[in-house]
């Protein structure tokens, strides 16, 4: 018997569970996969160094082959100081390279 393999299969074959994730690094990957997240159900922050801003005014919005989406501003949580996402259930970490230098402490 073969693994479900999209989320509404794994949904359908189990009782679903939201989770608390905390997304650090919300570029173009940290901020797919976030909203994915979401739109699976899940409670989901972003840590953000730079698009703070745009996220708080416009929102996020995803083009994809797999689905659009949009997010307004006020279903986010958005963050600029990992300290302030508090406990999470799952760590989505998509840091550049450059960057994981500094991925311990923005965990922490």
């Amino acid at each position: 018997h073969a693994p479900p393999t999209t989320m509404a299969a794994v949904e359908a074959q189990t009782s679903f569970v939201q989770k608390k994730v905390g997304v650090i690094g919300s570029g173009a990957i940290g901020l797919y996969f976030g909203a994915r997240l979401l739109e699976a159900g899940h409670e989901v922050s972003f840590l953000c160094r730079r698009d703070a801003a745009a996220l708080s005014e416009k929102g996020l919005s995803v083009s994809s082959v797999k689905g659009d989406m949009h997010f307004p501003p006020k279903s986010l949580r958005i963050f600029t100081s990992s300290d302030d996402i508090g406990n999470v259930d799952w760590v989505l970490l998509a840091l550049k390279s450059y960057a994981l230098e500094d991925a311990e402490k923005l965990v922490r």
